[in-house]
């Protein structure tokens, strides 16, 4: 047991006469299932996340492609396309933002 817990459960069973014992215990049986679920279910949340990047990214690209600015000199690529005309590059139906 580490030092620290020890001196916690030792300062839990001195003040509250072993009755704050089973309280402290279930916090603890929490923040171990807390634990062990990050554990399993961050790496699927990373991939999940990596993948929608991906998609959004591809489909910003066709679009800017679709529109020509992508083909144009350096310089022209920042003035050709309007600070709030990017929204249409993402669009995926016949609406648009």
């Amino acid at each position: 047991m580490p030092p620290t817990l020890a001196a916690i459960l030792g300062l839990v069973t001195a003040t509250t006469g072993r009755l704050g014992n089973p309280v402290v215990s279930a916090i603890e049986d929490v923040l171990a299932l807390v634990g062990t679920l990050l554990a399993l279910f961050a790496p699927l949340l990373v991939a999940i996340f990596l993948i929608v990047l991906i998609v959004v990214t591809f489909a910003f690209w066709r679009r800017l492609r679709a529109s020509g600015a992508a083909g144009r000199r350096d310089g022209e690529f920042l003035t050709s396309l309007r600070f709030t005309s990017w929204p249409h590059l993402l669009r995926v139906g016949p609406r648009s933002f």
